[in-house]
């Protein structure tokens, strides 16, 4: 598996900690799991400081009513991921639903002039029409960016160390994220679940982000 073979370069000829960010569906992570037929070794998983996704939803689906995308679609791999006991960072649905770009920010971007800039706010024209329309949302969201936005600014975040699991078998619930914030079993709290967000702060740094691309 190429990616695994990738991340195991990365581990072995760095010295320090690396932290992963994973968006979409999680098949590509199993690496970091025990049961994955897939394994990093032991000594480079050591490496692993934190795994960052976009995935999930304490409270809320948009697949399902219970079940984000990314975790609906191959709740084993998540479930590998969410139990291979390196630290999680769940930026899910709760936080990227707050971190949206209003029409007026998005002008902003454009005119910064990039190829870069302007490309990203062409999308988030396109994309935005569902949020306005469907979703009724006052922007766009930028679900992905949060995960990464957390590793550079954390203090942006309202966060909770809580135990996250995932629910492979419900027949209504099935991709759940299944988030105990008030440790009603007294697991061992396995993430950093994202519940909230400066969101003028995150739209200022994303601006900033996509202008920087183009220099």
């Amino acid at each position: 598996m190429a990616l695994v073979t990738k991340m195991n370069r990365c581990a072995v000829c760095g010295s320090s900690q690396i932290s992963l960010m994973a968006d979409g569906k999680y098949y590509h992570c199993e690496a970091c799991g025990a049961t994955s037929n897939h394994t990093m070794p032991a000594a480079d998983l050591a490496k692993v400081d934190r795994i960052s996704l976009m995935g999930g939803g304490a409270y809320t689906g948009n697949w399902t009513p219970a079940a984000e995308y990314n975790i609906y679609v191959d709740p084993e791999a998540a479930s590998i991921v969410f139990n291979s006991g390196v630290p999680i960072v769940m930026a899910g649905l709760d936080v990227t639903h707050q971190a949206y770009i209003t029409r007026e920010e998005n002008e902003i971007l454009r005119q910064k002039g990039g190829r870069i800039a302007v490309f990203a706010a062409e999308l988030i024209d396109f994309f935005s029409r569902y949020h306005y329309e469907v979703e009724k949302l006052p922007g766009c969201t930028i679900h992905d960016a949060c995960a990464v936005a957390y590793l550079c600014h954390p203090e942006i975040f309202v966060e909770k160390q809580c135990h996250v699991d995932i629910e492979l078998e419900g027949s209504l619930t099935a991709g759940t994220t299944v988030c105990d914030p008030g440790n009603y079993e007294g697991k061992e709290k396995n993430a950093t679940v994202l519940y909230g967000v400066d969101r003028e702060k995150f739209a200022e740094l994303f601006i900033e982000a996509m202008s920087k691309l183009d220099k």
